[in-house]
């Protein structure tokens, strides 16, 4: 991972609390190898119809955030189960940095375990 001092993008208002893993990369996807690209599941159900057809009103999909490298949520984000899939699906769609004002322990581990942070300043 190429590590960084500082992050420069568009930032991605999803001002939710509680993002459970469960939510950031549901399930069925995690059959899929990585080689899938991750990127493509992150809150799939949020962001897409039944159809696979991106939901106009919900934030990702809105032109001015489109490509957004830094997420700011509610507090608590990555709660719920151990799921490495749900570090993989944040990384993989581009997301550099997520600003909240907690995230669930396990969340936070994974990440440093899968190169998802700067472990050097930590």
């Amino acid at each position: 991972m190429k590590a960084f001092n500082t992050v420069t993008g568009v930032a991605i208002p999803f001002r939710r609390d509680d993002v459970d893993t469960d939510r950031l990369i549901p399930i069925r996807f995690l059959r899929k190898p990585l080689s899938a690209g991750y990127g493509n599941f992150l809150l799939a159900d949020d962001r897409f119809d039944e159809n696979g057809h991106d939901k106009n009103d919900f934030v990702f999909n809105h032109p001015k955030f489109r490509g957004g490298t830094i997420l700011v949520s509610g507090k608590n984000f990555g709660c719920g189960s151990a799921r490495e899939g749900a570090v993989y699906a944040v990384r993989d769609y581009g997301i550099r940095a997520v600003v909240s004002s907690g995230f669930g322990d396990i969340f936070r581990m994974n990440c440093c375990w899968n190169g998802a942070v700067d472990q050097s300043g930590a």
